[in-house]
């Protein structure tokens, strides 16, 4: 007869605890490419995140992940200026400010910029949509560095099926 001691059902449950579902996946599908010093990125899966491709092609210069969740990639275009875009891999559309901000929230968007611009000491900058949506917050390049509006400022002001993209 097979006895189990109490420790060892007590460590069995918490290990079997651990066993829920995990993380979210996507079938984002990468492949990193260089040619002429240039480096970047094509999309191979799923079909209807192909046509990011597009927005990678339109890079001169290097393109780079920012940010990977099941739900959006985050791309940086390296040329001067640089250009940073957003895209729901669901189906494969550019983010704007207005997909991912609630109506009337793009004033307490730009306080929270200024806020930041004061703290880095960086000359006045107006929100577009050449932005980066991130753990972090929004990222928006600018020639000084990047200014960002971090996720607990931003929590406040996103749309709610905006705030389901970050995060794992």
């Amino acid at each position: 007869m097979f006895r189990v001691s109490s420790f060892a059902l007590l460590i069995s449950a918490m290990l079997l605890s651990g066993c829920r579902p995990g993380l979210s996946t996507t079938d984002l599908r990468l492949i990193a490419k260089s040619e002429g010093g240039r480096e970047w990125l094509e999309i191979t899966a799923p079909p209807q995140a192909l046509k990011i491709n597009d927005w990678i092609r339109s890079c001169p210069a290097n393109v780079e992940v920012l940010y990977q969740s099941p739900r959006v990639l985050s791309l940086a275009c390296r040329s001067a200026p640089q250009s940073y875009a957003s895209f729901e891999l669901e189906n494969g559309q550019r983010l704007g400010l207005m997909n991912v901000i609630q109506a009337g929230g793009q004033g307490q968007l730009q306080e929270a910029v200024n806020r930041y611009l004061r703290k880095q000491h960086l000359q006045a900058f107006r929100p577009t949509d050449n932005f980066a949506l991130t753990a972090q917050g929004l990222m928006f390049p600018t020639p000084e560095g990047d200014v960002v509006v971090s996720s607990i400022e931003l929590r406040p002001l996103l749309r709610p099926d905006a705030a389901l993209l970050v995060g794992r």
